[in-house]
């Protein structure tokens, strides 16, 4: 699910980038979108964002790459995008990783290449953000909205009262609100916060489900279920869109979903309950789960 991580953090900093320039490069003016293919001779790779950007009145690029979780080979992946985009836009390239979550050693700034007794060839400065580290207040302080929904993920972040503040804060911005409250559908996965997630998603279900953003996070995840064979991932966006919509419809959809093997079903079935007019009709959707997988011929063994 890696990449619908990515997908919601590049369209957030799409919809503010004002807001993450003011927060990684502070003395840099913004001034526009830039393209993200960067070509070598064999190959080409893709940045995950980057703007150009004025820098005491001289251009420059910010380049970021999010990244759910550390890789050993980050570092050489960062210099070979900042390479390229410095040789294709002639100018000064700062790049960041934004790691999401724990889990791996995360390759430290700088990067060094030459003989250990010899001196270096190459030192490649970058900036890497490890958001597990970052303390809430931190990027409270900054008082920017595309930042707000990252509180979730800093430390300390993973509180009750900390998403509620970020909820009532975003409570004017649907989009963020819904990357806000999927960050705490993954965090918030503690038995004791089920309830209290599920009432906060039910209060704030207008909102949420009338984002294209949020549709799009939906589709974005059926899509890379299918694509990479993820049967979990397929399983959780299907019962996560029966708990955005009809929460008190949960447990039956947990059983009803364990039940199912035809992952193509459960794609029309999450489709079906967004556009479900009423708690009874997404309850039939679901009750007639099984029916439909047996007339397919596809029932479990």
């Amino acid at each position: 699910m890696s990449k619908i991580w990515d997908d919601m953090l590049k369209r957030i900093f799409a919809a503010r980038p004002q807001d993450f320039v003011q927060w990684l490069l502070p003395f840099a003016v913004l001034v526009s979108k830039a393209p993200l293919e960067l070509k070598t001779l064999t190959r080409t790779v893709n940045a995950d964002v980057l703007y150009e950007v004025l820098i005491d009145g001289q251009k420059a690029l910010l380049h970021v790459e999010f990244q759910r979780r550390p890789e050993p080979n980050m570092a050489d992946r960062i210099w070979e995008y900042n390479v390229l985009a410095t040789l294709a836009y002639g100018c000064p390239v700062y790049s960041f990783v934004i790691y999401l979550t724990p889990g791996g050693k995360v390759p430290e700034p700088p990067l060094t290449k030459g003989l250990p007794q010899r001196e270096q060839i190459h030192v490649f400065r970058f900036w890497d953000i490890k958001l597990w580290e970052v303390p809430v207040e931190a990027l409270r302080r900054t008082q920017l909205l595309a930042v707000l929904p990252l509180c979730l993920l800093a430390e300390g972040g993973d509180q009750q009262h900390v998403a509620e503040a970020v909820f009532d804060d975003l409570a004017h911005d649907k989009d963020l609100l819904g990357l806000a409250l999927m960050f705490a559908s993954i965090i918030f996965d503690r038995e004791a916060d089920e309830e209290w997630l599920e009432r906060k998603v039910a209060m704030l279900e207008d909102l949420v489900t009338d984002s294209p953003f949020y549709q799009r996070i939906l589709r974005k995840g059926k899509e890379e279920g299918i694509r990479e064979g993820e049967e979990k991932g397929i399983r959780e966006v299907t019962f996560n869109v029966v708990q955005v919509r009809f929460p008190d419809l949960g447990e039956l959809a947990k059983q009803q979903i364990s039940r199912i093997q035809d992952l193509n079903l459960l794609l029309d079935v999450s489709m079906r309950i967004i556009k479900a007019e009423s708690r009874q009709e997404a309850e039939r959707v679901l009750l007639d789960l099984q029916a439909q997988q047996d007339t397919n011929g596809k029932a479990p063994s």
